[in-house]
């Protein structure tokens, strides 16, 4: 492993429905080809080599995967997976669908002490879920949520004791989520 990468896993997020999309969302393609999740990708691989997929297997085929232990449970389902794994002991989640990330912001997050590292957020907003850093000691509090009535990630991170990290600009945290917003984040590219 190169000496200037972090000790951590990365795990990308690629499990969801995507119900506002229309369609799966980590295989959007740009115009020069490269899918969404190939730029999440990129930007995991400047802070790890260690990188897994929390979805299914077609999604970065190369990589290895974990599978969520309770169909239906969000993100959520796809962290207590990750956490019971056993693949590390410190992980960086960072979902499919933020493809404005660069390597510098995770590693912001990456090098944070903490169990459970996130961007600080205004205090009028509800907290930033992802991208995070989540130590596996977490696992059973995820699990415990994933069984309750609210499985809400915002929440487990509100009523946690959290570590926050200074935010990238806001363009680079956008979510895409329905097909204007992918169309809205392709125009604003420099690059096109």
């Amino acid at each position: 492993m190169n000496d200037s990468l972090t000790p951590i896993t990365a795990a990308i997020l690629a499990g969801g429905a995507a119900r506002r999309m229309g369609r799966t969302k980590h295989d959007l393609s740009l115009e020069d080809g490269r899918m969404m999740v190939e730029l999440v990708l990129e930007a995991c691989r400047v802070v790890t080599d260690q990188v897994v997929v929390c979805g299914p297997e077609i999604i970065l085929p190369d990589l290895p995967h974990v599978t969520d232990r309770v169909e239906g449970g969000g993100p959520l389902s796809g962290l207590d997976a990750l956490l019971a794994s056993g693949l590390g002991d410190r992980y960086l989640v960072v979902p499919c669908d933020m493809p404005g990330l660069l390597g510098e912001d995770l590693l912001r997050l990456a090098r944070t002490e903490g169990d459970l590292v996130v961007f600080a957020h205004d205090a009028k907003e509800p907290p930033r879920s992802l991208p995070a850093v989540l130590h596996a000691r977490l696992g059973p509090c995820i699990t415990e949520r994933l069984e309750s009535d609210d499985r809400s990630l915002h929440g487990f991170i509100a009523n946690f004791d959290a570590t926050y990290v200074e935010p990238p600009p806001a363009e680079r945290l956008v979510n895409i989520n329905d097909p204007d917003d992918w169309s809205k984040w392709c125009g604003s590219r420099d690059d096109g």
